[in-house]
């Protein structure tokens, strides 16, 4: 497991910068009960840059290098996440960020694989409501009196190609922000209430919402409670960072909820002949 590093330093003179991340690594190894010749640590820090040459302010250098661990390694996550937390208050280190992380991807990989799963579903279900409440329109242009709109709006023909809709191309808060009417222009306006033969009628028209469906409406407005958490796990593994303590635990709660509320709608569609 190969886990990379940049770290700023103090240019102290005679100070042995390879010597000094073994030593810190020895002890975090220790610390989590590993057992490793000390021949074998110095191997598994290798320097990958380092130009002597090259200082800021005169007094700063800048140094690249990996953390090699061996599969055996008794709690890696926890020496790397040591050693790492270690590195910034370590003289002369006072700055460090990780980058190439394997058992972070491994995490995020598996997030990713849980989200696709969880927004497929919910793309099933909102697809099954609109097609439901607007059967006589368009099948590829369910959102054309919503507010929210895809940020980049797909081509019918794109859409086909692939057997997508426009669900495919929102995000996980556009989700949260379905079914809201989007703003009446004056031509409309004007047209409703001509249209409209009392203030009531005219009234229902103006508020009216794309899903009509009380339980339907339902679902949809529990979205608004649900998706931000996952919005931001999606995040993180986008952008493959580190998801926080909070992010994760927010997470977990709201994919089990968003993920009930769909089982829970999908067992109405049984199978029947």
């Amino acid at each position: 497991m190969t886990f990379e590093f940049i770290i700023s330093c103090h240019a102290v003179s005679g100070t042995d910068l390879q010597q000094v991340l073994v030593d810190l690594l020895t002890g975090v190894l220790e610390d989590n009960l590993n057992e490793f010749d000390p021949d074998n640590i110095g191997q598994m820090i290798q320097i990958r840059h380092s130009d002597p040459n090259f200082t800021v302010n005169d007094d700063v250098k800048i140094l690249r290098f990996a953390l090699e661990l061996p599969d055996e390694t008794e709690s890696a996550e926890a020496v790397v996440q040591e050693f790492a937390n270690a590195l910034p208050d370590t003289s002369p280190i006072f700055h460090a960020v990780k980058f190439e992380d394997p058992l972070l991807q491994d995490r995020l990989a598996k997030r990713a694989k849980e989200l696709f799963a969880l927004e497929m579903k919910l793309r099933r279900v909102l697809s099954l409501i609109y097609l439901t409440a607007y059967q006589s329109e368009d099948p590829f242009d369910l959102l054309w009196e919503d507010a929210i709109t895809p940020r980049t709006v797909p081509k019918l023909s794109e859409m086909k190609d692939v057997s997508e809709n426009e669900f495919f191309h929102l995000d996980f808060r556009q989700y949260a922000r379905l079914n809201q009417r989007k703003k009446i222009d004056t031509p409309e306006l004007l047209n409703i209430i001509r249209d409209a033969d009392a203030y009531d009628a005219f009234r229902a028209e103006v508020l009216r919402t794309r899903v009509t469906n009380e339980r339907d409406g339902e679902l949809i407005g529990n979205l608004k409670e649900i998706m931000d958490p996952i919005e931001k796990m999606r995040n993180c593994v986008a952008h493959n960072r580190q998801p926080s303590k909070s992010i994760n635990e927010n997470y977990v709660k709201a994919h089990s909820r968003l993920a009930e509320l769909l089982d829970e709608y999908l067992l109405d569609w049984k199978i029947s002949f």
